[in-house]
């Protein structure tokens, strides 16, 4: 098996970089009303448990770029013919299309949430996993 070099400042830019697409995303400009109101929650009850989630969101963000950055190291044995960015852009976009598709899908449809809350927070994921995976996989 192939060995993984973690680079932990890799992962700490992977970190921010999931801050920082998620505080875009979810803002007021892209789909932060949208989502607010699928979710059926005022500003002042998002702002009461926003403290604890942003430092659950740090640690998850850590886990996942640890995870995807051994993802796309194993990626780079089996497809050699691949430049290191195209290898993290379809490592993030095949983790998203089996992982994070299928779970979050799944349990928005027992939960019968909308499917417009379902692409919006889908596609939070799809483009943090493309992007952290193009960095991990081309991070000297």
């Amino acid at each position: 098996m192939e060995t993984v070099d973690v680079q932990w400042m890799a992962l700490l830019v992977a970190v921010i970089i999931n801050m920082v697409v998620g505080a875009i995303w979810y803002s007021p400009v892209m789909f932060g009303k949208a989502w607010q109101k699928f979710i059926g929650k005022t500003d002042k009850q998002l702002s009461e448990t926003a403290k604890g989630a942003y430092i659950y969101a740090v640690v998850m963000a850590l886990v996942q770029s640890f995870v995807l950055k051994h993802f796309v190291t194993y990626a780079t044995v089996f497809y050699p013919s691949y430049s290191n960015l195209e290898i993290g852009l379809f490592t993030g976009a095949w983790i998203w299309i089996g992982f994070v598709a299928t779970s979050v899908g799944l349990s928005y449809i027992f939960a019968a949430r909308r499917k417009k809350l379902l692409l919006i927070d889908a596609g939070y994921h799809l483009v943090v996993l493309m992007i952290n995976g193009a960095l991990l996989a081309t991070w000297i």
